[in-house]
């Protein structure tokens, strides 16, 4: 295949915003949009269709807030994440994973994410892979160290393993079928006390997007908003025992979430530190329902951020329709650039309208390549 490769260098740090815009800059095409690729023509209508939005929503948003700490700006560290499967700790991984560090470092970055989903560190799970849990937790660990070494902050997104996925490289379900729900949330609890002891994250992520949860898990009560209010906490009251100083500790849901905003008021009611929140797609009122969230947050004295975001190439009458994997396949196209980069700087604005703590858009790996 031909790909188009941009590369970056630099020494120092940028700040958060600048950290941005020299992201968007990495992206082709960003700051030219009239040198990007035509757009297909079986693709115009959506192109405009989201455009759209992005442009009705940075009108919602208006001038810039006041004055604030800009949101730390997070690449998403995917060579190391537990979706992979059993290969990630396979003699050879971890060099990749300190090349991607550095290029995420060399970018400007603040933060990396990691995505460690249940039940990856949880020791009856492994065994039942034919895993070593020591191995794995040492994996974990080495990942953290390389992170802080860096200078950067450590963000961990503990959800759960997919499946039914193209990136899922663990047959979980047979495992989670084992668990009832009282066993599902104590086991739930203990992986999140293994990760605060083990990786002492700067951030940690202890429950995102209920429905997804669900759905992998076949815990049906983990997407309603009493239950997982209840998931969530045990595991507050596990991560009680971490005694890791500084870590913060947040939970949230995806815009697209039913019912999304229940969910958040169960959780700033309870004794968390942020409200975290994912968005994609963009369809209807999901970037407006960040602000929704958003101002839960604050009636409640917390902060939001951000741990995956990315533009879903979908039309409104494709959602539920196509699968996650249909519509992740439209993303390497090069014709994308320009509304790639619109996208971030939109949410860059969301972020510094809500004050977030921290915002990752999730698809890093299109800071250096996209298909013609």
């Amino acid at each position: 295949m031909n790909w188009t490769f941009l590369s970056f260098r630099g020494s120092k740090r940028a700040s958060p915003l600048c950290a941005a815009w020299a992201l968007l800059a990495l992206l082709p095409y960003g700051s030219a949009k009239a040198q990007a690729p035509p757009v297909p023509a079986a693709f115009q209508d959506l192109y405009s269709s989201l455009n759209t939005y992005l442009t009705n929503f940075n009108t919602t948003l208006g001038a810039p807030q006041a004055p604030h700490t800009p949101a730390l700006f997070s690449g998403n560290l995917k060579n190391a994440d537990a979706n992979a499967g059993p290969a990630l700790v396979n003699p050879g991984t971890m060099a990749g994973i300190q090349l991607q560090l550095q290029e995420l470092q060399a970018m400007g970055v603040q933060a990396v994410t990691v995505e460690i989903g249940f039940p990856t560190l949880y020791q009856p799970f492994l065994t039942s892979q034919g895993q070593t849990y020591a191995q794995w937790v040492t994996f974990y660990q080495q990942i953290a160290a390389l992170v802080h070494a860096a200078g950067l902050k450590l963000i961990v997104e503990n959800d759960t393993l997919l499946v039914n996925d193209v990136q899922a490289g663990w047959n979980a379900a047979p495992f989670y079928a084992t668990l009832d729900w009282p066993t599902y949330q104590q086991a739930r609890a203990q992986m999140a006390l293994t990760i605060a002891q083990t990786m002492q994250p700067d951030y940690l992520v202890a429950l995102e997007e209920p429905i997804t949860e669900a759905n992998d898990s076949g815990q049906s009560e983990a997407n309603t908003p009493s239950g997982s209010a209840s998931l969530l906490s045990q595991i507050l009251a596990s991560l009680q025992q971490a005694g890791v100083p500084g870590m913060l500790v947040g939970a949230g849901t995806g815009t697209s979430q039913g019912n999304s905003l229940a969910y958040i008021q169960e959780y700033a009611g309870m004794p968390v530190d942020f409200i975290d929140f994912h968005v994609y797609p963009i369809n209807f009122k999901n970037l407006p329902t960040a602000l929704e969230i958003a101002s839960i947050a604050a009636a409640a004295g917390k902060p939001v951020a951000m741990t995956e975001c990315w533009l879903w190439k979908v039309r409104d009458n494709e959602l539920g329709v196509l699968t996650a994997d249909e519509v992740r396949a439209r993303d390497p196209f090069s014709f994308w650039a320009p509304l790639d980069a619109y996208f971030i700087q939109t949410i860059e604005n969301l972020a510094s309208h809500t004050q977030m703590l921290f915002m990752d858009p999730f698809d890093s790996e299109y800071y250096a390549a996209y298909l013609p």
